[in-house]
């Protein structure tokens, strides 16, 4: 038990390393890309903002049999298969000459392996292996992958400057499917029968997916974690625009997306450590009062104090349901259909996504303003913020 103990933390890492394994299906991956691309293939915008929006919701419909395949098949598998599957997708990417329907299946089929059923794989292969009292595996695990993601953000821009996108990309693939793939077939192991159980505690009894869907619980935790992604995807996509329409400049942009990411991996690292000390539940409704409380304030930021104050919740709250995702699913279901869960959560979680930049765009051209969009959700992120202080689940980790 000790030696597999040890190797767990092994697959903390191998887990980090999947995570940043689903880059070239993510929304901020592919924005790197999407203005050299567009112009490259002769793309229309509307067009490829379609593409985008149909390939992310066909994209999360992988979750669910992908969920089988790694409780059925196990996690060597798995993981190396969609390893190779998306460094694969994103090197044919990169011979694409042009043509609206090619560029939707392979954008459909980077979001579905990467974005979707690898993102769920790699957070799987973690809770299968610490299913009780894991939020510091699972701080590190999320510190680990924010640090991985900088470092790909940096190396893959500085080539896009450089070299453009399809070289650029062209690494990404290669990367994806000869490093990570043979990582995982060599290095990934699948987890001991009870796990890697912390001394005198006791796993979660086993649940089943369609149990679990009954509990208020899961709908609790994947309904924070998708309310969360359609606002954060859509203040995102568009929060240059939204700090230009209070009056402020890109460099104030830029500025704060550096100061609100390293607020994310200071409260990922906090949160393990609190954790420890106080419920899941309690630390996720903190997530979501402070995002609510980002949402109200920016419509109404005046000066640039008040803008900092606003970003940092944003900064912070992202750090702390990132860890709260990630620990949750294994300690209140168990391992034997972890995989089916946590993607079922997943998929939710990428329909979110997918919508979250539509709504924000429809009601900007609309009032004119983004601030409807956020006033607007901030009382439903607000809401599940009780609904977290207040839920009862015995197989939560307290």
């Amino acid at each position: 038990m000790t030696s597999s103990r040890r190797y767990g933390w092994v697959i903390v890492v191998l887990g980090a390393v999947a995570m940043v394994g689903t880059f070239p299906g993510r929304t901020h991956g592919i924005a790197l890309i999407t203005e050299s691309l567009i112009a490259d293939l002769h793309v229309d915008r509307l067009d490829f903002a379609w593409i985008n929006t149909v390939a992310s919701l066909i994209g999360a419909s992988f979750c669910l049999p992908f969920g089988w395949i790694t409780d059925r098949f196990g996690l060597r598998f798995t993981l190396t298969f969609l390893m190779a599957a998306t460094g694969a997708t994103a090197w044919v990417l990169v011979r694409q000459s042009g043509g609206f329907v090619p560029l939707l299946i392979l954008v459909t089929l980077q979001r579905g392996f990467g974005q979707s059923a690898l993102s769920a794989a790699s957070v799987t292969a973690v809770g299968k292996w610490h299913p009780v009292r894991a939020q510091m595996q699972m701080g590190l695990f999320a510190f680990l992958v924010g640090i991985l993601f900088a470092a790909a953000f940096g190396v893959v821009g500085k080539v896009l400057e450089t070299k453009g996108w399809r070289p650029a990309w062209t690494g990404v693939s290669a990367a994806v499917a000869l490093v990570g793939a043979p990582l995982m077939l060599l290095f990934m192991r699948e987890a001991p029968p009870a796990g890697v159980v912390a001394p005198g505690a006791l796993p979660p009894a086993e649940t089943g997916l369609a149990q679990a869907l009954r509990t208020p619980a899961f709908w609790i935790f994947a309904g924070s974690s998708a309310i969360f992604m359609l606002a954060s995807s859509g203040l995102g996509l568009f929060q240059e625009a939204i700090f230009a329409e209070r009056g402020f400049s890109a460099k104030v942009y830029h500025d704060i997306l550096s100061i609100t990411f390293l607020l994310g991996l200071t409260a990922q690292l906090a949160s393990g450590w609190f954790s420890q000390r106080w419920s899941l539940g309690i630390l996720n409704a903190f997530s979501m009062f402070f995002y609510a409380g980002a949402l109200l304030m920016i419509p109404f930021v005046t000066s640039l104090t008040t803008l900092w104050i606003a970003s940092s919740l944003m900064g912070l709250s992202g750090g702390i349901i990132t860890v709260v995702y990630f620990a949750f699913w294994s300690q209140a279901f168990g391992q034997g259909s972890l995989g089916r869960i946590q993607s079922a959560a997943q998929l939710i979680t990428v329909v979110a996504s997918a919508l979250g930049p539509l709504i924000f765009e429809s009601l900007h051209r609309h009032y004119g303003s983004y601030g409807p969009a956020m006033l607007g959700l901030a009382p439903v992120v607000l809401l599940f913020g009780v609904a977290s202080w207040k839920v009862k689940f015995p197989g939560v980790a307290t």
